[in-house]
This record gives structure tokens, sequence and C-alpha cells, in this order.
């Protein structure tokens, strides 16, 4: 079983997201093709990044501005090898949460984390789970902890202005 968020939007079908790392992204990060995901994803920050990376990194390598920083070869391999390591593991280890927040830009809600064998089982759970909670708990879930944070700001504010 995995672990999915599953996000709704009002217009939209429900997405599920894997929680964790993203082996698509593994897969293309080894083809040297991420910046294709990326697009595919509409995470439009990240590919421009990831774009500007690969350019510098070459740049780089083709000006020979790597052996004008008189890197001996251990620091040269080391350079490299970090670089490598960035491409692939950063995008690896944070392509879910990317594809997360870019949901909710887009106007989705995260409803529920479910357990789930595939993203449609997530779906379904999570759609069942949220239309199996009371209008009770829809109306009141946002409430529970705005009415101590009043409290505290304003307990707060007073402190500063008597000091």
């Amino acid at each position: 079983m995995k672990t999915f968020k599953v996000y709704k939007h009002p217009v939209f079908d429900s997405e599920a997201v894997k929680d964790g790392v993203s082996f698509p992204v593994l897969f293309f990060t080894v083809i040297l093709m991420v910046q294709f995901w990326m697009v595919y994803k509409r995470l439009w920050a990240q590919f421009w990044i990831w774009t500007i990376y690969i350019a510098l990194m070459t740049y780089f390598y083709d000006s020979g501005q790597l052996l004008e920083w008189q890197l001996d070869g251990r620091n040269k391999l080391y350079l490299i090898g970090v670089s490598i390591l960035i491409y692939i593991l950063y995008p690896f280890i944070y392509g879910n949460d990317w594809l997360g927040k870019q949901l909710e830009k887009e106007g989705y809600k995260l409803i529920d984390t479910v357990q789930a064998k595939d993203k449609k089982q997530a779906i379904k759970i999570a759609e069942n789970n949220y239309n199996n909670l009371d209008e009770e708990e829809l109306g009141q879930s946002g409430t529970n902890n705005t009415i101590p944070l009043i409290i505290i700001s304003i307990v707060v504010a007073i402190i500063f202005i008597s000091i």
C-alpha cells in the first residue's frame, strides 16, 4: 500500500499525488529529460530553474571555466559528482511535493491523505471519506483554531503595548 494525498477541485476531477519520492522523475532525470516531465506537469518555476542550472553547468564545462578555477582532479570530480547528485536527487526527493503545491496554486484543496494501491483507489477512498463528513464537521473545521489564535494575539499585543 502506498500513501497518497488527494486534492479536490470545485470544477475539475480530483487528483492524487503519491507521498514520498517520485520514481518517474528519477527515470526522466537519468535519461536527461526531467524538463519534459516538469513541462507536462506544469511546474514552470522548476522547469526554468533546472534549465538554467543545466545551461550554466554546460557553459562552465565547455568554456573551460572549471580549468580556470585551478581545481585539481579530486576537487573537479567532487564538483561534477555533487552537481550530478543535485540534478538527480533533488527532483527525485521533492517532485511529488512540487506537484502538490502546484495543484494548490491551481485551486485544488487537500481533502485527505489515504493509503491505497493506486491513484484511482486513493481518489475513491478520499472522496468517499469527504462526502461522508457531516455538515457540522465541514463548517467547524476552520474555526476550532481561530479563536485561541485571536486571543493569544490580543494578549501578546497587550503585553507589547504595556512594555
